[in-house]
């Protein structure tokens, strides 16, 4: 497992809890099942199955980039 911790402010720390709903429902949308966690909701964890091709790794990573992107667009 690995995981993305989400802040708003590098300096201040504040949790972006509203951003990453927002990104996980549009990994959601684009076919892409994630997770949060964390006590504020503001961490993205990354579970990916043992037995998960690169082609399926690259391709969830693609989704992600896309809805991280989304956000900052």
């Amino acid at each position: 497992m690995r995981a993305i911790e989400l802040v708003r402010d590098h300096v201040t720390k504040e949790p972006a809890d509203l951003e990453t709903r927002r990104i996980l429902a549009s990994c959601h949308r684009r076919g892409l099942l994630m997770i949060s966690a964390g006590t504020f909701g503001n961490v993205i964890r990354l579970l990916v199955p043992l037995i998960a091709t690169d082609e399926q790794v690259k391709e969830g990573l693609e989704v992600l980039y896309e809805a991280l992107s989304e956000l900052h667009a």
